[in-house]
């Protein structure tokens, strides 16, 4: 690839973004709570009064509204929709809003929540990670990591996980990794050298 000039300086070029026309637009009647959530079947918008909002990608055509309010982002998966209406967490039918499970979690939750597989990954203000099932929202496993992960947690694959805490005490250039199979590592990322986690 080669760059000339013919003396002068050219004019930029505004490229979008995605090269994609919108195939409609709404105005809503209240602002939206947090980061909304999508499907193949339909798109998700927890509004500041209101709940939580499911329209159709197609037409924008209003499909079912859940009454309770969120400011948590929502995720979608699975044919679920996963929300987080104050202390709770709980699981929808995406296509009927039916509420098929609900679980308090009244040590807080730090991150927005994660599906990997059919594991929910549950960040806690205490510094645990809760795996849920998805289907019904019973603990998988637990482990507490020693300090609260603010962040998503994010799926290597689906036996693998990097956890990123805030503890003033983890070393920055470690990454914590939790093995579905119920063991956790600390791994050096300069050395990829690993230590079990004490009690993992």
């Amino acid at each position: 690839m080669a760059l000339a000039s013919l003396g002068g300086r050219p004019e930029p070029q505004h490229i979008p973004i995605l090269p994609a026309l919108p195939v409609w637009t709404m105005m809503l009647d209240t602002p939206p709570s947090a980061a909304g959530a999508m499907d193949a079947e339909r798109i998700y918008v927890p509004v500041e009064e209101g709940g939580v909002r499911a329209y159709a990608p197609e037409t924008g055509t209003l499909i079912w509204n859940d009454p309770a309010s969120t400011r948590r982002p929502l995720l979608a998966g699975d044919g679920m929709l996963f929300t987080v209406p104050g202390a709770e967490v709980r699981g929808l039918d995406a296509s009927t809003r039916e509420i098929l499970w609900r679980r308090e979690m009244p040590e807080g939750i730090a991150a927005p929540l994660v599906l990997n597989g059919t594991h929910l990954l549950v960040a806690t203000e205490t510094g645990e990670l809760v795996a849920r099932g998805s289907r019904d929202g019973e603990v998988m496993w637990r482990r507490q990591l020693g300090a609260p992960a603010p962040h998503p947690a994010a799926p290597l694959d689906a036996s693998m996980i990097v956890v990123t805490l805030t503890d003033g005490e983890v070393n920055p250039r470690h990454a914590w990794l939790q093995v579905l199979a119920a063991r956790v590592f600390a791994v050096e990322l300069g050395s990829r050298t690993g230590l079990g986690w004490p009690g993992g």
